[in-house]
């Protein structure tokens, strides 16, 4: 398929994201023409390229990484590996595959952060410098804070164990430097907009079925967390207690 026959729509910002977007600009496209990123983070809708999908009825649109809060039309095509796609390679990884590109070792570095972070690095081989390397850009990527990066240790003695499970409350905004930080499994952490599962998820995968099927919830290879609007209405401390005490 040739360049002038696809256009792209960018989801949230992390290291994939950012490569994917640096891959895309090498290969020719054009910001605003054929490549729209409106700058957005995890959890990003397609309806923020609305008027973009009504711009270009005729042309194959792919979005990566972008919730499906309204209806897309028939020339949309997404671009994912979580929840109902969490069995698809990366999305930097299908981004190469339809740009006729072999993926670099940095490629698959990052496609393996991307779906299961520093235990998929390591299954693939990574040397401890290549995954400092990689999760520090993501981290960067993600817009993790210097206070936060200086703080994490500080704020990890904090853990408690709750029933075998890993518990901390954090008010840190990116959770990514406490869990790069702590290798024990399995680990949630929470505050009162976000709260992720690390670990074993099939359990969590059957008891919020419905909060999946609604896009309240979300998944990958080894994690699982809410949706910050679904955190609005429900108390992240009932969520926990539910999960540690399996009920």
């Amino acid at each position: 398929m040739l360049k002038e026959e696809m256009i792209f729509l960018l989801g949230g910002y992390d290291l994939e994201m950012v490569v994917i977007k640096e891959i895309l600009l090498e290969e020719g496209f054009v910001e605003n023409e054929d490549l729209f990123d409106k700058g957005l983070t995890w959890g990003a809708k397609l309806s923020a390229y609305e008027e973009v999908l009504k711009q270009f009825p005729n042309i194959p649109i792919y979005g990566i990484e972008l919730d499906e809060d309204i209806t897309p039309p028939k020339n949309y095509h997404r671009i994912d590996h979580h929840n109902d796609f969490a069995d698809k390679e990366a999305s930097i990884i299908q981004v190469l595959k339809l740009l006729k590109k072999e993926p670099t070792r940095e490629h698959l570095l990052i496609a393996h952060n991307d779906i299961g972070h520093i235990e998929a690095m390591e299954c693939f081989g990574a040397t401890k410098e290549e995954i400092a390397k990689i999760r520090k850009r993501d981290r960067a990527s993600q817009g993790v804070s210097e206070e936060e990066e200086l703080n994490a240790l500080e704020e990890l003695k904090r853990v408690e164990e709750k029933n075998g499970l890993y518990v901390l409350k954090t008010s840190f905004e990116h959770f990514s430097p406490l869990v790069d930080n702590f290798q024990k499994r399995p680990f949630l952490i929470y505050s009162q907009k976000s709260l992720i599962y690390y670990g074993e998820i099939d359990f969590l995968k059957k008891k919020y079925k419905e909060q999946i099927e609604k896009h309240q919830a979300y998944h990958g290879r080894g994690y699982f967390g809410f949706d910050s609007k679904y955190l609005t209405f429900v108390t992240p401390d009932r969520l926990v207690e539910e999960i540690y005490r399996n009920e």
